[in-house]
């Protein structure tokens, strides 16, 4: 009978040892984002989900940082009352920590962030009360801003690089290209108004005497259309020259001659 009651003792105490490793799968934590970037001086948030399929009494969650973790944060969690402390190392009520709890999320609130908060991070949460249950977080990792700056700053302004790049130079060749063709348009604009203009016009010899008008108004007439040609068609044209009709040859002088003594005779 003592043997009986000693088996039936050793399958409960079997029985609850395997109820409590099978709970023990049962308490998960996980923390969102894997990745914070934080501005020097002001506040970031780290949190966790902290999932339990049983119902614990007392559960402490406790944060880690770096390599090898060191505990700088601890809170504990009844079902009746939260403690308002959150340690730090050997430091309670840390004014630059603080935290909210809201089943199942976990969120630490980090102040007056510094260049020595940078590196990973990891929520633990244990179950203390009915059984001891311990699971850890993926980590988060704590980036300053001045720390990003060091490492991504060409990659986040390489266009803006490009473009300041490509607007210098523009702004060089103009540069270069600009005297030349102000130049060039002040040697013109000098040239141009003050070019002499010269147009073919029809000598006429003093000795010849004055002609008869309806000539004279013939020759204006073509004087002026010849200006009315040069100033349409640019200082580049030139007017035809007037083909000089051949003078009479010397047989046909005689011939008039002699034909002009013929008819003066009686």
């Amino acid at each position: 009978m003592q043997r009986l009651g000693e088996c039936l003792l050793l399958l409960l105490l079997a029985a609850f040892l395997l109820a409590a490793s099978k709970e023990a799968g049962t308490l998960q934590v996980r923390q969102d984002p894997a990745r914070i970037l934080a501005p020097l001086g002001g506040s970031v948030e780290l949190s966790c989900q902290i999932e339990a399929a049983q119902r614990w009494e007392r559960l402490r969650v406790q944060w880690e940082r770096g390599s090898p973790p060191t505990v700088f944060c601890q809170v504990v969690l009844n079902n009746t009352s939260v403690s308002n402390c959150c340690r730090g190392v050997g430091v309670c009520d840390d004014a630059r920590l603080s935290f909210t709890w809201h089943p199942p999320k976990f969120t630490l609130r980090m102040g007056n962030i510094s260049e020595d908060d940078v590196g990973w991070y990891v929520c633990k949460a244990i179950v203390e009360i009915p059984v001891y249950l311990d699971a850890m977080g993926n980590g988060t990792m704590l980036n300053t801003s001045a720390a990003a700056e060091g490492g991504g700053w060409l990659r986040n302004h390489s266009r803006d690089l490009v473009l300041w790049l490509g607007l210098a130079g523009a702004l060089a060749v103009t540069l270069l290209l600009l005297p030349p063709a102000v130049i060039c348009c002040y040697k013109r604009r000098r040239r141009d108004p003050g070019q002499a203009i010269y147009v073919n016009v029809l000598f006429r010899k003093k000795q010849e005497g004055k002609k008869d008008g309806p000539r004279a108004s013939s020759e204006m007439k073509q004087s002026s259309l010849y200006i009315q040609e040069f100033q349409r068609r640019g200082p580049n044209w030139k007017p035809p020259v007037a083909e000089r009709s051949p003078g009479p040859t010397k047989a046909s002088k005689k011939a008039s001659s002699f034909k002009q003594r013929a008819t003066e005779r009686p």
